[in-house]
């Protein structure tokens, strides 16, 4: 709690965001220098309009981007629109994209890996859970190559060594 307090009195830069998170000014034809945090809560301002739109079923795999792009145009958001950037937020980019139901299978995804770190004591399983649960709060994960691979080659991986773990401990149990 301290070093929280610490580091926000100390540090510019971190005063500045949390600034900007409980203030948040921006105009979408703003030409001036934008700094991450206000880029994000004016995705995410537009994000949740076109989510208000079909919360239930979302706008499809495939047409999120372009959705956010023909929001970026009638925002006069030029600046997310020429970057052509995401959401920026994985928990708004599968409502969006896929619904409440695509959210819900996203969130029982993430507490079921969570659940079996804990229950196998794979710490390398929780830490990475614990690390993709908080990066999808400021990137949308599943939209880069890099995001899938990772998710897709080691969760899997720590799995099945989670799952062979609890084999051989059981075997010593019954043995012993």
């Amino acid at each position: 709690n301290s070093a929280f307090a610490f580091t926000i009195s100390r540090f510019e830069f971190v005063q500045m965001r949390f600034y900007y998170l409980r203030n948040p000014e921006f105009s979408y034809d703003q030409e001036a220098k934008w700094n991450g945090t206000q880029m994000r809560l004016a995705i995410w301002t537009i994000t949740l309009e076109v989510i208000q739109e079909d919360p239930w079923l979302g706008v499809g795999t495939g047409s999120a981007q372009p959705v956010l792009q023909e929001k970026y145009t009638e925002k006069g958001f030029n600046l997310a629109k020429e970057m052509k950037y995401n959401n920026h937020n994985q928990y708004l980019q599968q409502w969006m994209t896929n619904g409440i139901f695509g959210l819900f299978s996203w969130l029982l995804l993430l507490l079921l890996y969570l659940m079996l770190a804990i229950r196998s004591k794979n710490w390398v399983l929780l830490f990475l859970s614990g690390q993709i649960i908080l990066s999808a709060l400021t990137e949308s994960v599943f939209q880069t190559q890099s995001g899938v691979v990772f998710i897709a080659f080691w969760f899997p991986l720590l799995l099945v060594a989670s799952n062979s773990m609890i084999s051989a401990i059981g075997r010593r149990a019954s043995e012993g």
